[in-house]
């Protein structure tokens, strides 16, 4: 779940263009491919280009998997869809993946869908695309897989911490002394709790569970869960980040708006052989 703070919501620049992009093709050779035939045209490119920057640091290869008796080389392919729901507020949508390969234990498939007056609103105030790119790294498997992955400790309690020796490394190198394991959000209830960054840990950082701020970086750390979930990354793609001061990360802990992102059921596939329907994966 991404929920949206009442403070500091705007940032216009660059979106309309984004916006108001011809229908693009999303169908290209990158790991994450998009079906958005249920998307609007005016909203398709803020799609591409959030599967266009996964894509940029993403080096897994793509493996063979047998769906529905028929052998596909596929990364991760997302059905990603808008639709009325209920109205500005409340849910937004449904987002995470549906399926895991039994090889790497990593999706296959994945699913986003969102209400169109949520959309909508979130395009006037400036915050759709990295709403966007936030949910697609939840399909890639970001806070959705991490106690799959065994990444998690705590969760359901008041301190959850991630233990992915990657991020620790990453995290080590912009906070001071010797951290062990990083702080996961233990506030927001389901889909937000245990499935995201601190709020006051890391304030504006696109993978907390509240959007805040003008600017939302994708830090190394983020980028480095990945690597700790099986994913080959460049790290090197990530967006410069520092933490924030004890101040800015209080203020960035209040003040949200109740917008709701659900997860999927996880029972979407059908008749699959070499991959596991995620909620029964082992």
């Amino acid at each position: 779940m991404y929920k949206q703070k009442t403070t500091n919501a705007a940032n216009q620049t660059g979106l309309a263009a984004s916006i108001e992009t011809p229908e693009p093709a999303a169908n290209g050779g990158g790991y994450i491919v998009t079906n958005l035939s249920g998307v609007p045209a005016n909203y398709r490119g803020v799609f591409v280009k959030a599967q266009t920057r996964i894509n940029s640091f993403i080096r897994t290869k793509k493996r063979r998997v047998r769906i529905n008796g028929k052998v596909v080389l596929v990364g991760i392919n997302i059905d990603a869809s808008v639709r009325p729901i209920d109205g500005p507020g409340g849910v937004l949508g449904r987002a995470g993946p549906t399926a895991v390969a039994s090889s790497d234990r990593l999706p296959v498939t994945g699913i986003m869908q969102f209400d169109t007056a949520d959309l909508a609103e979130m395009a006037r105030r400036g915050t759709l695309e990295d709403v966007i790119l936030h949910e697609m790294l939840h399909v890639v498997g970001s806070g959705t897989l991490w106690a799959y992955k065994g990444l998690i400790v705590g969760a359901g309690g008041s301190n959850p911490r991630f233990m992915g020796r990657n991020a620790i490394a990453e995290y080590r190198r912009i906070s001071s002394g010797n951290p062990t394991s990083i702080p996961v959000e233990g506030d927001g209830g389901q889909g937000t709790r245990d499935s995201h960054w601190d709020e006051r840990a890391f304030g504006d950082e696109l993978l907390t569970g509240f959007l805040s701020g003008r600017k939302r970086p994708l830090s190394r750390m983020s980028l480095a869960s990945l690597v700790d979930m099986g994913y080959k990354i460049d790290l090197r793609k990530a967006d410069p980040y520092r933490l924030p001061s004890l101040e800015e990360g209080m203020m960035s802990s209040i003040l949200h708006a109740p917008y709701i992102m659900e997860r999927p059921d996880f029972d979407v596939l059908d008749a699959v052989d070499d991959i596991q329907d995620f909620d029964n994966a082992a």
